[in-house]
Order: C-alpha cells, then sequence, then structure tokens
C-alpha cells in the first residue's frame, strides 16, 4: 500500500471518465492505516472549460477534505489513552467538542486548547483557535462581557500569528476578535486577508459575507455565503453560513429568501439556538401566522429563556 511506503496518514485517489462533451472526475480518500473510505465525491464540467475547472477543482477537494479530515483527526484522538495525547491530539480533541456548539463544549474547548499550548507553545494553532472560542462564548454563549477579556482574546490571536502568520485560519479567528471589539475595518482586514492566504476557506466567505451585510453589500454578501456552502457542504458552522445568509437576505428585503436560508440552518443537527431567532425574524416580516408560531416554539425548545432583551445583550458588537 503506497501510504505505508510514504508513511501518510490518508491518501486521495481519483479517475476520470469522459461523457461526450463532458467530463466527470471521481476521487476519495481514505486513512492510511485502516483503509477506512473518509470522505468521496464526484464532479462534472464541460472539457472545454477544463483547464478553469482543473484549477477551482483542486482547491474544492481540499476545502471539503479539511472538513473530513479533522473529524478523523478528532476521533482518532478521542480513543487515544490519555497519557499518550500530545498537544495535536489535544488540539483536535478540542475541535471535536468545538462543533458541539454549546456552552459546556465550548468550555472544554478552551481547556483543551489551554493544555494544547502548554503541551507545545510553539504550536501556533491552539493560541487563535483559543482566541475564536473565547469570542464565541461572550457572544453565542453567555460569557462575560468586558474588554479585559477581549485583549485577551486579542492577545491570544496575535501570539498564535506571531508563530505562523501564513495560517488563514488564524486570520479568520484574529477577524472575529476584532469584529467582537467592535474594530471593524481591521476586522474586514483580517478575514479578506484570510481569503487571500486561501481563497477555498469556506469560514472565511461566511466572514466576510457576515462583514458586507451589515455594510449593506448585500448581493455581494449572499455570493460570498453561497460559496461557503458550495466550498464546504458538511461544514461544523454551516448552520451559521444558512443563517447569517438569511440575516442578509432580511436586510435586503427579500422575506421569503430570508425564510428558506433561515429553514436551512435550523436543520442543522449542532445548530445554535440563535438560528431559530433568526428564522423566526425572518419569518416574522413575511407575516405567515402559521409558520411564525412553529418557529417560535422551536425557538423556545432550543432555548427556553429567551427573551428579546437576552439578544440584545449578545448583539453588543454590531455596526449600529
Amino acid at each position: 500500500m503506497i501510504a505505508r511506503k510514504l508513511g501518510a496518514s490518508y491518501v486521495v485517489t481519483g479517475s476520470v471518465q469522459q461523457m461526450g462533451e463532458r467530463m466527470r472526475v471521481y476521487a476519495e480518500a481514505v486513512e492510511g492505516r485502516s483503509l477506512r473510505n473518509i470522505w468521496s465525491d464526484s464532479f462534472v464540467t464541460d472539457i472545454a472549460q477544463l483547464f478553469d475547472f482543473q484549477g477551482d477543482l483542486c482547491g474544492t477537494i481540499a476545502a471539503r477534505l479539511a472538513t473530513e479530515l479533522g473529524v478523523s483527526e478528532q476521533r482518532q484522538a478521542r480513543y487515544l489513552p490519555r497519557a499518550n495525547r500530545g498537544a495535536w491530539e489535544l488540539y483536535h480533541l478540542r475541535m471535536s467538542e468545538f462543533y458541539k456548539f454549546s456552552v459546556e463544549s465550548n468550555r472544554r474547548a478552551q481547556e483543551f486548547l489551554r493544555m494544547a499550548i502548554r503541551a507545545a507553545p510553539e504550536f501556533a494553532d491552539p493560541y487563535t483557535r483559543l482566541a475564536y472560542a473565547i469570542t464565541l462564548e461572550i457572544v453565542y454563549f453567555d460569557g462575560r462581557v468586558s474588554p479585559s477579556r477581549l485583549d485577551d482574546a486579542l492577545d491570544l490571536a496575535l501570539r498564535g500569528l506571531d508563530r505562523d502568520d501564513r495560517d488563514p485560519q488564524g486570520h479568520f479567528a484574529l477577524g472575529r476578535v476584532r469584529l467582537a471589539r467592535q474594530e471593524y475595518d481591521l476586522a474586514i482586514d483580517a478575514v479578506e486577508h484570510a481569503l487571500d492566504l486561501n481563497p477555498y476557506l469556506a469560514v472565511s466567505h461566511c466572514g466576510v459575507g457576515d462583514s458586507l451585510a451589515y455594510d449593506g453589500e448585500i448581493d455581494t454578501s449572499i455570493r460570498h455565503f453561497e460559496r461557503a456552502i458550495e466550498l464546504s457542504p458538511h461544514d461544523p458552522f454551516r448552520w451559521a453560513f444558512h443563517s447569517y445568509k438569511s440575516i442578509a437576505h432580511i436586510f435586503g428585503q427579500d422575506d421569503e429568501a430570508a425564510a428558506r436560508a433561515g429553514l436551512r440552518a435550523v436543520q442543522v443537527p449542532n445548530a445554535h439556538y440563535s438560528a431559530h431567532a433568526n428564522l423566526l425574524a425572518a419569518l416574522g416580516h413575511t407575516g405567515d401566522r402559521p409558520r411564525i408560531a412553529l418557529a417560535r416554539s422551536a425557538l423556545l425548545r432550543a432555548r427556553l429563556d429567551f427573551t428579546l432583551s437576552r439578544a440584545r445583550s449578545r448583539l453588543f458588537c454590531l455596526r449600529v
């Protein structure tokens, strides 16, 4: 097996099939030791567009693989004996907790990241991801809102980028910290730089779309959300891709499109309760009372103590 010869953890293979003037590319990834298939997909294009398609295909495959490889690494880290866990395994344990989008899982993710930093102080990723986890705790999980905590998050993000300034995820995290600090221009610069480093990073498209929506650039904003969904259709953050897209449609006064995007968001299993709130807001503009009643009930099931004052308290970072 080539994976063993190369010492590779994963191997990506593919095949090409011509169908008249069209071509189908099939790709799959397998885990090197177990030979378990962890991802497969197919892509179709006109042969006349082959050269444009080739470059975009590589980036798209890399984007989709990033999510699946992360899940695989998280699974392996979870079953590794505690004594054998290093910074890499602790980092991926954080990811498995992070994507559950709950108060408790966010706190556990922060604990794993701090352990990873202690285990390998020069490993950049845990710093920037911890900065992002702290920011999400403040915005989404009722964490204490204070300038000192946002200062800590900014310091962690910058320390991570000092160690690896070419990490697009790190610049994305910095952008979200900057947004929470109401440093809007710096926030957009950071997330756009993340896209310069990797134009196939789905969360960065979401971050740019989110920022542009609040600046009134609705059409461009929605294109970024759609690109995020296209690049990573199984992304753990996809509830946010759809939910933020719903908000952009509300700003653009396309109420039915907002409701459709909001409905897609709440169907993602790990969706945060704010997705239900955004759907309810979208439906409120339609005046459709039966759908409004259903969405209100779903929101209260997701967050029984939800109130408008609670929502406003977590929107402190938005430009008004």
